[in-house]
């Protein structure tokens, strides 16, 4: 599938926050997410119109420590078909 990364959208409203810090950090690691996209497709990155990749952050707690007891568990769900999203 191809898309291009001005297509790729990240919805940060499900982010737990009663303070800027977690929406900051993870709009900081959208952002590298970014940057290491690009690095990895490099000039193969191409435009597709028609194709949006939308990626939803959610988070269960707003603190920002890491300890043994952290949960880091993720989901991925990837809907396709031919007509878009």
């Amino acid at each position: 599938m191809a898309f291009g990364l001005g297509r790729v959208r990240f919805d940060l409203q499900t982010v737990v926050a009663s303070n800027r810090g977690p929406k900051e950090f993870m709009a900081a690691c959208t952002q590298l997410f970014l940057d290491n996209l690009l690095v990895e497709c490099g000039a193969n990155c191409s435009e597709a119109p028609d194709t949006n990749v939308n990626i939803q952050l959610v988070t269960r707690s707003e603190d920002l420590t890491l300890s043994w007891n952290t949960n880091e568990t993720y989901a991925l769900d990837v809907a396709y078909n031919s007509s878009g999203w």
